[in-house]
């Protein structure tokens, strides 16, 4: 069996992690085993992971700083030889084929891989690195990687990778999220999010939409947010507590925490907004896709190469990141158009059974670590 170590920096279960543990789960079929590294954390992604039995190793290893603080910095650098170090040793003792580390600037498990004679994928997966650094690990990622992988085409163009690259979207189970049999009916309409309480998700430019779009619809709009409340972004939490109190939203804002039943949640919508300043390939809209949701996006990673298909088909309308007016103007046009709905809906299951199926993405897996080994 081939054995694949699939390194992750962040213990907490989010997209990256669910394409591992889901792509994981379906290659073990194929006699590939995904062995998943993650740091030492309270963490849920190793009990989801478990649930599908994939072996999960916890690593001890310094995170990458933010470049502004200079002391963490010299800290990392300081602790990356025992890192890799650390690293070796995980990948001798699991006497795997393959190392596939996820994230830019997670050097550690790179470095080791190259030290042990491993074939080494790097998976660039977000946006989120300033333009100036994302070119310095762009020729890092080009100067170790046996094969890069991103999650979009707009992720290669961030980091300045202009070829020798494959594109492998992140997989949505189309068999589990599911479409709706008809369209969802009521005088009161469900807008939706989902994505935990960060800045990254932009929820501030949600919450402003929504109040302008109660303006004109008259209290006949409620507002559901599918994402948990992060210990680390407290702050954050707060400032948007304080937003909803401003625009007197309380009792139109339905925070609903984690919720392990994304497909009903989804088939309760009658609109799905991602209002994110930062993204790679946004699991929200897949799996609004796969349920046939109409969805009202920002234009920030793949977002419109994953919205936008072939031959004018398309599953949502496009905004500029934090232009709230014109989120609640695509929100209202799709609400007040019942064939626009639809159609956006039909064509959005129709292209994530084409393209980013949990199927596919597999199989892309598959011919990527089969290529590594020939």
């Amino acid at each position: 069996m081939l054995k694949v170590l699939n390194v992750l920096f962040d213990d907490r279960y989010g997209g990256p992690q669910k394409r591992v543990i889901d792509v994981g789960s379906q290659l073990s079929k194929k006699d590939i085993c995904t062995i998943m590294v993650i740091p030492k954390g309270n963490g849920n992604s190793e009990k989801i992971a478990k649930l599908q039995n994939l072996k999960v190793v916890k690593a001890k290893f310094t995170k990458t700083p933010s470049p502004k603080k200079i002391i963490m910095i010299l800290k990392w650098l300081y602790s990356l030889p025992v890192d890799v170090i650390s690293f070796i040793k995980i990948i001798k003792n699991e006497q795997c084929d393959i190392v596939h580390v996820n994230g830019a600037f997670f050097l550690a498990p790179a470095i080791a891989a190259k030290i042990c004679r491993k074939p080494l994928v790097w998976h660039l997966n977000d946006t989120i690195v300033p333009l100036k650094m994302a070119k310095f690990f762009g020729f890092i990622v080009r100067l170790l990687a046996t094969k890069i992988v991103v999650a979009a085409h707009a992720v290669a163009n961030h980091y300045q990778i202009l070829s020798n690259y494959t594109v492998i979207y992140a997989p949505v189970n189309t068999n589990s999220i599911t479409p709706r049999r008809r369209p969802r009916r009521g005088e009161i309409k469900n807008i939706g999010m989902i994505g935990n309480l960060n800045p990254l998700k932009g929820i501030g430019v949600f919450i402003e939409s929504a109040s302008i779009l109660n303006s004109k619809m008259q209290g006949r709009v409620k507002f559901l947010i599918a994402g948990s409340r992060l210990d680390t972004q407290r702050q954050y939490a707060e400032s948007i507590d304080a937003l909803i109190s401003e625009k007197k939203l309380g009792n139109l804002i339905d925070e609903q925490g984690f919720v392990s039943d994304i497909n009903n949640f989804l088939h309760d919508l009658d609109v799905l907004v991602l209002s994110s300043i930062s993204e790679a390939s946004p699991m929200a809209i897949l799996e609004a896709m796969s349920a046939g949701v109409p969805i009202v996006a920002t234009n920030v990673g793949g977002v419109s190469e994953m919205i936008n298909g072939k031959d004018s088909c398309t599953s949502g309308l496009v905004v500029d990141s934090g232009d709230s007016k014109k989120m609640a103007e695509c929100i209202q046009t799709i609400l007040e158009d019942e064939l626009l709905s639809l159609e956006l809906g039909k064509c959005g299951r129709e292209l994530a059974i084409l393209k980013f199926s949990l199927i596919k993405c597999s199989e892309s897996h598959k011919l990527l670590y089969s290529s590594l080994i020939k």
